[in-house]
């Protein structure tokens, strides 16, 4: 149930680490099967199932080095036209290191703020966008930003929630609920 290859090296890591724990031989495949097909990671290219319209995945890359391995994983599992990405990023990141990774596939960028005052300011998040060339508009609130992001791509797109833990978090509450 996890997309990108880095997930695959995560979990051959876990594998290996668990075995080493565990008498030779004793750790079976079904039972490894079974583990890994439950395994789920809230917010690491978590696809929250829809009804209708595109494709939607939250992902918490924010810093250039996750936006990355993101966009490689978008590629890898999914086929789209192009992304509409709802980008909150807190003021401590390389926001525009992370934009460049973003600008490596067809994108329209929604910057968002999410409820933290180590939030980069919307406008700012836009305007930094569009100097390097990416076309985009600023919604303040994550969850108007969601809908936003989904009335305006096709079915042959992608939505993705990324740029941070508390904008993904403030889209998965907003998508699914709290959490219990």
């Amino acid at each position: 149930p996890l997309h990108g290859s880095h997930q695959a090296v995560n979990a051959a890591v876990a594998i290996e680490a668990v075995g080493a724990f565990l008498p030779h031989g004793s750790l079976e495949e079904e039972v490894i099967n079974e583990g890994l097909g439950r395994t789920m990671v809230p917010g690491r290219l978590e696809t929250v199932p829809s009804a209708d319209g595109p494709p939607l995945v939250l992902d918490v890359a924010h810093n250039p080095e996750g936006m990355s391995a993101l966009i490689t994983s978008l590629v890898e599992a999914f086929a789209f036209d192009s992304i509409t990405f709802v980008v909150g990023i807190l003021g401590d990141k390389d926001h525009q290191g992370m934009f460049t990774e973003l600008s490596r596939v067809p994108c329209y960028i929604i910057a968002t703020e999410p409820k933290t005052v180590r939030a980069v300011p919307v406008g700012e998040l836009e305007a930094d966008a569009r100097a390097m060339g990416l076309e985009g508009e600023a919604v303040d609130d994550v969850a108007h930003a969601l809908k936003v992001a989904r009335d305006r791509t096709s079915e042959n797109g992608l939505v993705c929630v990324t740029g941070s833990h508390y904008v993904v978090g403030e889209a998965r509450s907003a998508l699914l609920g709290p959490v219990p």
